[in-house]
């Protein structure tokens, strides 16, 4: 099975979805990828800070550059995942999209310089990333 996280500028919550699943996920059946929507051009890597963030927790970011989406990706994925509200749910098929709760996480990009604000979303998100990879615990795929 191949997984894709997706956010708007694959720097944050696509990045730290994709970080801590692989952390958290043992079966080896299964693929993971991040992307953003759009390529932030002025600033075209993971968020300040991010990285220090997850390796405290035991989860290492892959790839500091974003990912920009393609048709490609999409159709790679046999899942994919939304992590924020202001990505259009009309590009991907309704299929194979998931949309996590969007009131349960802080979808707002965080500041570098908010370290605290940063954390918080990051437990929101590593919650829905332990739900997901027990679902997904037996996929033989």
């Amino acid at each position: 099975m191949n997984i894709l996280f997706v956010c708007r500028a694959n720097r944050f919550r696509s990045k730290s979805s994709e970080s801590l699943f692989l952390k958290y996920n043992k079966n080896q059946n299964i693929k993971v990828k991040s992307a953003g929507i759009r390529r932030d051009t002025f600033n075209p890597y993971v968020t300040p800070g991010l990285i220090k963030i997850l390796k405290e927790r035991g989860a290492n970011v892959t790839n500091e550059d974003s990912i920009q989406l393609d048709q490609n990706l999409v159709d790679w994925a046999d899942k994919i995942i939304i992590s924020a509200n202001n990505v259009p749910l009309d590009l991907f098929p309704k299929e194979k999209t998931e949309v996590w709760d969007i009131n349960d996480v802080d979808v707002d990009d965080p500041r570098p310089d908010i370290p605290g604000k940063m954390k918080k979303s990051i437990d929101k998100i590593e919650k829905h990333v332990k739900i997901l990879v027990k679902e997904l615990k037996n996929i033989k795929k």
